[in-house]
């Protein structure tokens, strides 16, 4: 066999390994752990600060068990004014603004 063609098996073996290891360690936005995310929320490489996110989430959900017209209506305006951080490893961020829109239609 020519050399050229080893050359070639020895570099796709690798790539093929390489795209292994990145899979299995969540580098490529996979899905994390249930006891890592809310249900629903899958964990990107870059997407909207997890602690923000769920400081927003428990915040609105306090304001409808509580029934106050008034917490509801200032939780929902903040829901509608939040900017979240993009970082590393973050929530999706079309999935968070998904559940946002539907929490604040909730609140109002």
């Amino acid at each position: 066999m020519p050399k050229y063609l080893w050359i070639f098996i020895g570099v796709a073996v690798l790539v093929i390994i390489r795209i292994a290891l990145f899979s299995r360690a969540g580098a490529v936005g996979a899905d994390a752990p249930a006891s890592d995310a809310p249900p629903g929320f899958t964990i990107v490489l870059r997407g909207y600060d997890r602690e923000a996110v769920d400081a927003a989430i428990a915040a609105a959900e306090e304001a409808l068990a509580s029934g106050d017209p008034a917490r509801r209506a200032a939780v929902a305006q903040q829901l509608a004014t939040a900017d979240f951080t993009v970082v590393l490893r973050g929530y999706d961020r079309f999935q968070v603004d998904d559940h946002l829109k539907r929490l604040r239609t909730e609140l109002a």
